[in-house]
């Protein structure tokens, strides 16, 4: 089988830095490549009919509408080619355009997001087969195209990843330091749930420090400058040292349709190098609530789980735990069957 990903990355030089590339084409391609399957990844601008015809398998990672990706589908599809659509994250219809992160972060104006997210709904239905990386994101996709066939297909590490962050590890955890990796600037309406009751945790508990790695606003003067670490952005091969060295990670999501519909990717990172997690709990992250994490609900309850977090043998059966379940369940490998069956 021949298979290629189709990306709409801003990076288009290095499209391996874009997360969502990285989970939904890199990894994947890779445990396809393993069983001996041809995969290539490119660029939406890079894409040549030519590519087309010699593919089998063609997947579009995120797509906007464009003439040329109309054009490339109708010849896929005239060429009996498998075409499919790929998506993990919320990003089409007009009515989501505003709780996105997208405009809520400043990143679009409300009339830029509506643009955005009407060309990814028209893009989203030119499309009869396409996968998404959680259920909520299954039922999202099939309420705006009811008659496509949508396959949940999981976010999964990869082996390459891991052994590399097996390699590099430095150091070990240092005991009550808490671990919060952003990754972008997205993600500032989902700190601001917990910056308080952070502050006032690391106030009470003399071992607790912060770490907090990505671009995020952050009121430093709620917090005791020596117990905070800020570290604005870090090359994704880097994190495994940070992750780590953490005693606990967490992963706090705002309750909303947007985040509703995320992956719990934050758990396993962070799992599959030992390390317990505190995680708000998005559906997604409900799938793993019997292995190595706590899900509180509301403030009281994230601070009881840092208090928790703190002892010690709790957070060494949790990161057990933690792992196994991780290696077990949370690789790309483990999506290899769906994948095939989905492309044939």
């Amino acid at each position: 089988m021949k298979v290629l990903y189709v990306t709409n990355s801003a990076r288009r030089e290095r499209p391996y830095l874009d997360p969502a590339v990285r989970y939904r084409c890199y990894n994947f391609a890779e445990v396809l490549r393993a069983d001996r399957n041809l995969v290539n990844v490119i660029h939406l601008g890079d894409l040549k009919m030519d590519y087309i015809s010699y593919f089998d398998v063609i997947v579009f990672h995120k797509p906007p509408f464009t003439k040329n990706l109309q054009a490339a589908i109708a010849f896929g599809e005239k060429l009996k080619k498998i075409i499919i659509a790929d998506y993990d994250d919320l990003i089409f219809d007009e009515k989501n355009a505003l709780f996105s992160s997208l405009y809520l972060n400043g990143r679009a104006t409300e009339k830029e997001a509506i643009s955005i997210f009407n060309r990814n709904h028209k893009a989203l239905n030119l499309f009869n087969k396409i996968t998404v990386s959680t259920y909520p994101l299954r039922d999202e996709v099939l309420h705006s195209n009811p008659d496509a066939n949508v396959k949940v297909i999981h976010n999964g590490l990869s082996q390459i990843w891991v052994d590399r962050a097996r390699e590099d590890i430095l150091s070990n955890p240092v005991p009550g330091l808490i671990g919060y990796f952003s990754g972008t600037s997205s993600h500032n309406h989902d700190w601001q749930m917990v910056e308080d009751l952070l502050a006032e945790f690391l106030n009470k508990e003399k071992k607790a420090k912060l770490r907090v790695v990505g671009p995020l606003h952050i009121n430093k003067d709620k917090f005791d400058q020596s117990k905070l670490e800020i570290i604005k952005a870090v090359d994704y091969e880097k994190l495994p040292n940070l992750i780590n060295s953490c005693w606990v990670n967490i992963a706090p999501l705002e309750n909303n349709l947007f985040n509703s519909c995320k992956s719990g990717l934050k758990f396993f990172e962070a799992g599959i190098l030992n390390v317990p997690s505190i995680v708000s709990p998005i559906p997604d992250m409900c799938r793993f609530s019997e292995s190595g994490l706590l899900m509180p609900k509301n403030p009281d309850e994230w601070t009881d789980s840092l208090h928790l977090m703190m002892n010690e043998s709790t957070r060494q059966s949790l990161s057990k735990k933690a792992y196994q379940f991780s290696i077990d369940n949370c690789m790309a490998r483990n999506q290899l069957n769906t994948l095939k069956q989905f492309y044939s």
